[in-house]
């Protein structure tokens, strides 16, 4: 017996319609191409029950949403849960036109439009400084400053000396924090399968910085501790308010003490301002307790200054009528329309506030100033506040996704009910063997098995391949190459196009392989490179050939490093390792083995089996199936309409494993 529940309510069938749904999760043909569960449109009967569980949607003046939305559904055969999560309303006539869908999750759908650099990562933001580039050398997720050579002509390290300047050093983010970030701020949890794999969790796989932008974050809101009073003097002098204090900071700009400010023509005292390193877009709040003792109203007036002593130039940024007692006042400003800018960097922003009541009016201390949407992508400067978001390359989230997916052979699965994000490797299949299911009996020889022996997707010639960036050399194993032997498929095709750059390993430091990514020139940073993946090997100083101590530096401050202490190296391809990025060199033998030897060797079996409720319910497509009548394990490709309520046979699709 069928039961369907939409939306917690059971449903009325009318014992005569047709149920099938197929059932699959992805394609040995294109592992990166998302299946899934989903029933073919069937007709609910237009009963009581059925128009309140689908919010009555044959009323044409009915303003219900339900019609609209992805309805929470479950389907049972004798009790047995048929996978089932979602229904949806297509069209109503004579009943309503039905769809079913497996557990499906909007993972894919929430990430499609954000880029990577949207993750937050706003807690590991840091400042760019000797102590945090030595700081991080032992990480193994977040970010780490790895030895890369960002020299295009030398001028970050040489083969002769083994030191480094922090300077010419910056931040990698690891992949799977990237990866992790996207699916947390999605609302599931992060499972990799590949931390399963002691070649991945040994050498993590990292994005390395490649441009000289990396924002420089100015939020903060700031203090004004003391009173001000709003007044103008007799020869004309206004009174500017004190920041005398940090409230919460994520930006370089200021340091404490402010620097004094000049007393210069309208000003009654010095005072502590804003310092800018740039020319920034970003809003202000000004949050001030104001206390009218006049005995009337009285007219604020406050003025922004960049407070040069010979250019300066001054906004009024305030006019209100500020009525008699105690209040808070909150004042918005938004530079973005303001014709005001910070002349030639490096200023300093004041603020006078100005009654044209004269005495009376008082900012009370406890103000605050608060700077915010002042994000800005900058060249990079040493002791400077990074926003590590802005290290990572200009990626779409789903397009990293899939080239993660492409490199290692992984497929993502998410799970609605359970609110989890799973990359498993196609490998599992093979590994479950011991685990497989036996459907012998179950398959129906009624009618003749069909055998196709051409894969879709797959040419005589596959080429998986990593983007060229420009002219620069590509180590010999970047790209790789698989033969087929079926004159039958295409002659070649490019299986795999990665939208990340391979990188050339040099000999610096005293004969320490280190990769090359060129965008510093004369210790200033000249250009962007196409994004790049590299592994990152924590080394003992003691293992490489030359043990000689390795130095951080910048200025007159050293971090020395010596004996067994371990530094960050990293590679794109070792010949020496076995485990590289290469297609050629090693990613295509280590991840690519199962897949290939299935495609190889390639025979698609359709035939019949007479499945259950049951089967359906423990359906798990990293498990194989053997079948005694064709001497082997298959991989479920999919299964073709499979009808609950009937007594036929269900079509299903098996592909030869071993």
């Amino acid at each position: 017996m069928l039961e369907l529940y939409i939306d917690d309510k059971k449903c009325d069938l009318a014992g005569n319609e047709t149920i099938a749904i197929d059932y699959a999760i992805f394609s040995l043909q294109d592992i990166s191409a998302r299946k899934g569960t989903r029933g073919y449109n069937f007709i609910l009967p237009d009963t009581a029950n059925n128009r309140v569980a689908l919010g009555i949607p044959a009323e044409i003046d009915n303003i219900s949403r339900t019609p609209y939305r992805k309805l929470k559904a479950r389907l049972y055969s004798d009790g047995v849960d048929l996978n089932i999560r979602v229904a949806t309303l297509e069209n109503t006539k004579d009943g309503y036109g039905i769809n079913l869908y497996g557990i499906t999750s909007d993972f894919f759908e929430q990430i499609k439009n954000k880029n990577i650099s949207d993750i937050n990562l706003t807690t590991y933001d840091h400042d760019y400084t000797l102590a945090n580039v030595v700081g991080t050398r032992l990480n193994n997720s977040v970010f780490i400053y790895p030895i890369i050579n960002y020299g295009a002509d030398g001028s970050t390290m040489n083969n002769t000396a083994r030191e480094v300047d922090s300077v010419g050093l910056l931040p990698a983010v690891f992949a799977d924090t990237v990866l992790q970030k996207m699916v947390e701020e999605t609302g599931n949890t992060y499972v990799n399968n590949m931390d399963n794999v002691a070649e991945y969790t040994t050498n993590k796989l990292l994005m390395p910085c490649v441009s000289q932008y990396i924002g420089v974050k100015y939020n903060a809101v700031f203090n004004f501790d003391t009173d001000t009073p709003c007044r103008t003097s007799a020869l004309g002098y206004i009174n500017p308010m004190n920041v005398s204090s940090i409230n919460t900071y994520a930006g370089t700009y200021w340091a404490l003490p402010y620097p004094t400010q000049y007393t210069y023509q309208t000003m009654v005292t010095p005072a502590n301002g804003l310092y800018f390193q740039d020319n920034i877009n970003c809003k202000f709040r000004l949050t001030l307790i104001l206390d009218n003792t006049s005995g009337g109203n009285a007219l604020l007036r406050v003025f922004m200054s960049d407070g040069a002593s010979s250019n300066g130039h001054t906004l009024e940024i305030i006019s209100r009528i500020i009525p008699v007692g105690a209040a808070t006042y909150v004042f918005e400003i938004d530079m973005n329309d303001s014709a005001f800018s910070i002349f030639n960097n490096q200023r300093t922003l004041i603020f006078f506030p100005v009654s044209a009541a004269g005495a009376g009016l008082v900012v009370k201390g406890g103000s605050t100033l608060e700077v915010y949407e002042a994000d800005e992508s900058a060249t990079v400067i040493y002791n400077t506040r990074i926003k590590l978001s802005s290290a990572l390359p200009d990626f779409k989230q789903s397009d990293f996704l899939k080239a993660y997916c492409q490199l290692y052979f992984v497929i993502p699965v998410p799970n609605e009910s359970k609110k989890t994000v799973t990359l498993r490797r196609f490998d599992e299949i093979a590994e479950n063997r011991n685990n497989a299911v036996d459907w012998s009996d179950k398959l129906d020889l009624s009618e003749k098995p069909e055998i196709s022996f051409t894969p879709n997707g797959y040419a005589q010639l596959n080429r998986f391949l990593w983007e060229a960036d420009d002219n620069e050399i590509q180590p010999p194993g970047t790209n790789g190459e698989w033969l087929i032997d079926n004159e039958n498929l295409e002659p070649e095709n490019e299986t795999v196009s990665l939208s990340f750059a391979p990188t050339n390993t040099s000999l610096q430091l005293k004969g320490i392989p280190v990769p090359e990514i060129g965008i510093i020139e004369a210790g200033e940073f000249k250009n962007s490179k196409t994004p790049r993946m590299l592994l990152l090997a924590h080394t003992p100083l003691s293992e490489l050939a030359d043990t000689s101590d390795f130095t951080y530096k910048h200025g007159g401050s050293t971090s020395v490093f010596t004996g067994t202490d371990t530094i960050p190296l990293c590679r794109f391809i070792d010949t020496s390792k076995t485990y590289n990025l290469g297609f050629g060199n090693s990613i295509l033998p280590l991840f690519g083995r199962t897949i290939f030897e299935v495609v190889e060797d390639f025979k698609q079996v359709t035939c019949l089996f007479k499945l259950n409720a049951v089967d359906i319910n423990q359906l798990d497509f990293f498990k194989p199936v053997y079948v005694k009548h064709f001497n082997a394990y298959f991989y479920i490709n999919k299964i073709n309409g499979y009808q609950p309520d009937g007594n036929e046979s269900t079509e299903v699709e098996l592909v030869k494993l071993f």
